[in-house]
């Protein structure tokens, strides 16, 4: 493996030099041996220098590809862990949950006992209180001595009921019998004290009577008693069977407990083994093949069959194995090939000195016409910079013209809203006349009935005679002013219809300059619509011009660059000539470096 690697590093320092020399050569020649050292590089690169990382990455998707199909030591560690989690959760709550709640629910029905002895001790001492109270009664013959009876007969019935609510299905049979059998004793000694104490009300011999009753009383009493008795031996019992129950529950767990941990304990140990055993054969073989292969054996291959990641790396390294010695077979053969490249490149360094002629002169005419070129994009500058000058100052111009043509249409709206002014005052003026002619025909009206009535006073006057004489005079300078005030009234008749009629006229004339005025406003206005337009249209060609006049100024620098490019060209295709030593220099090279290849590609076992 040491000599592979020193023939890896003189093949790269092979290469460095030969990249330089090729900097130095024309196209063409620089091109051959751009090729030849692509067709050299790429298979020794990619099988020699990175080899390792694509073997790596093919490893890595086998083992994507195959790890979850097989069943992994992983996985069946995890799936141990649970299952050993799992078992653990149970005895956890074997040994803690369920004894709790199985030690509530027997707490529960024993700690329900003593409500029951509490009860049944309440009804002893309320039948007592009965018999005491009638036999109190019965010694003094005093319905107030009845006190203790009537305490025992109101608690009874709720002692009674009580027993019933505090007695459960949880409790065993033989308690709930014995709690039926008190229950049915208490209430026929209720019914019996009540019998003595209502035979000696109606009885004038209340002592006889009580203690009568008493007598026969004594037989129920001692029923009662024994069956409150009874009562409380079947809660004892009962007390003391729970509490068994509990003792050999607890012992029980405590048995299982211990014997599930020793499964567990052996589950776990022999699991383990499995695991250390099988990870311990393979890591055996897998050192094994890689010994052989570090010492060039690449015939060596892993056989293992565990299904799971052993056996995937396996797979892997069989994999890794298998793709470099196909890298090392395609490296044999690139070998062979760069022979025949090394006698190509031979041939194209011949031709190369030919074509430098060639393109040196073709280079000459195109340095001549890429200098017309120049001139002809400077004259291209400077007439589109005149063009963009004379249309900026029409811009100017029309400019000016839209301004003036706005303050046309402000004068001409200005008219047109004086024009309408004058109409409305003048048609408010020829209302008014109206008005006047109006008030002129009243008049006219009252100087003829002051007219008849200065004729009928002058008739009057002269029926009077003598008297209305002066009555009569007075009746004549009326008629005259009636007359006048006539002729008046007919004249401004006259005169204010012709005032009407020429108002008329002066309206219509009004309106129609009016019209005019907003015809030739709106013709201004599409004037100055047009001049915007011609200003905008103005605006566009001088940025085009601009515009070419950059592109021009650019376009000239642009072939400045072309022509010291050329001149570039024309230097480095001489120098192209003198680097064909250079190229005979690198082909012997390469061939040294093929005959080193494949005696290091020998030293391996394909």
């Amino acid at each position: 493996m040491r000599c592979r690697g020193q023939a890896d590093c003189s093949q790269r320092h092979t290469a460095v030099r030969l990249e330089r020399c090729c900097s130095s050569m024309s196209p063409r020649c620089s091109t051959a041996l751009n090729q030849l050292l692509i067709t050299q590089r790429r298979p020794l690169d990619t099988a020699v220098h990175t080899q390792k990382e694509d073997t790596m990455h093919g490893t890595l998707t086998t083992l994507q590809d195959k790890y979850f199909k097989q069943k992994t030591i992983s996985r069946r560690i995890w799936s141990m862990v649970f299952l050993l989690g799992a078992i653990i959760a149970v005895q956890i709550f074997v040994a803690v949950a369920l004894p709790r709640v199985i030690f509530e629910r027997e707490r529960g029905v024993i700690d329900s006992l003593q409500p029951i002895i509490l009860t049944t001790t309440d009804l002893r001492y309320d039948v007592l209180s009965m018999i005491a109270g009638v036999a109190q009664y019965g010694v003094t013959g005093k319905s107030s001595e009845l006190s203790l009876y009537r305490t025992g007969l109101s608690g009874l019935p709720l002692d009674i009921a009580r027993l019933h609510s505090v007695a459960g299905p949880a409790h065993n049979a033989n308690l709930q019998k014995s709690i039926a059998a008190l229950s049915e004793a208490a209430q026929e000694e209720y019914g019996t004290i009540q019998d003595i104490v209502s035979g000696a009300n109606l009885n004038n011999h209340v002592q006889s009577q009580v203690a009568a009753g008493i007598a026969a009383e004594h037989t129920e009493l001692a029923k009662f008693l024994d069956a409150q008795r009874d009562v409380i031996q079947a809660v004892n019992a009962e007390r003391d069977t729970r509490e068994r129950q509990v003792s050999a529950l607890m012992l029980a767990q405590l048995i299982l407990l211990v014997t599930s941990s020793l499964i567990v304990a052996g589950i776990a140990f022999f699991v383990a083994k499995k695991n250390v055993d099988i990870v311990s054969n393979a890591a055996r073989e897998l050192s094994a093949v890689s010994n052989s292969i570090a010492a060039g054996d690449f015939t060596s291959r892993v056989d293992l069959k565990s299904q799971d990641e052993l056996e995937t790396l396996g797979d892997a390294l069989n994999d890794m194995v298998s793709r470099l010695g196909s890298s090392l077979q395609q490296v044999q053969f690139t070998v062979n090939e760069s022979t025949v490249a090394v006698m190509q490149i031979a041939t194209t360094a011949q031709e190369q000195e030919r074509m430098t002629t060639q393109q040196s002169v073709a280079i000459s005419e195109i340095s001549q016409t890429i200098q017309e070129l120049n001139s002809s994009s400077q004259n291209t500058a400077s007439q589109a910079e005149s063009i963009s000058s004379k249309s900026q100052e029409s811009a100017d111009i029309a400019r000016r013209g839209r301004a003036d043509v706005e303050t046309n249409v402000s004068m001409m709206l200005a008219l047109r809203d004086r024009f309408r002014s004058t109409s409305d005052r003048i048609a408010h003026l020829s209302e008014q006349i109206a008005q006047i002619g109006t008030i002129t025909r009243t008049v006219g009206d009252f100087a003829a009935q002051t007219n008849l009535l200065a004729l009928n006073a002058a008739v009057e006057a002269a029926r009077a005679g003598e008297q209305g004489r002066g009555f009569a005079v007075v009746a004549s300078e009326i008629r005259k002013l009636a007359d006048q005030s006539k002729s008046a009234t007919e004249r401004i008749d006259v005169l204010t219809r012709e005032v009407q009629r020429a108002s008329g006229e002066s309206v219509m004339a009004m309106i129609e300059g009016s019209r005019n005025v907003d015809e030739n406003a709106t013709h201004a206005a599409q004037t100055g619509q047009a001049i915007a337009e011609i200003i905008e249209t103005l605006q566009h060609t001088v940025d085009s011009m601009q515009e070419i006049t950059l592109a021009a100024k650019q376009q000239s620098h642009g072939i400045e660059q072309v022509t010291q490019s050329i001149t570039g060209i024309n230097a480095a295709m001489r120098e192209a000539v003198s680097a064909s030593g250079q190229t005979q220099e690198a082909t012997q090279r390469l061939n040294d470096l093929s005959l080193g290849l494949k005696h290091m590609v020998a030293a391996y076992r394909i």
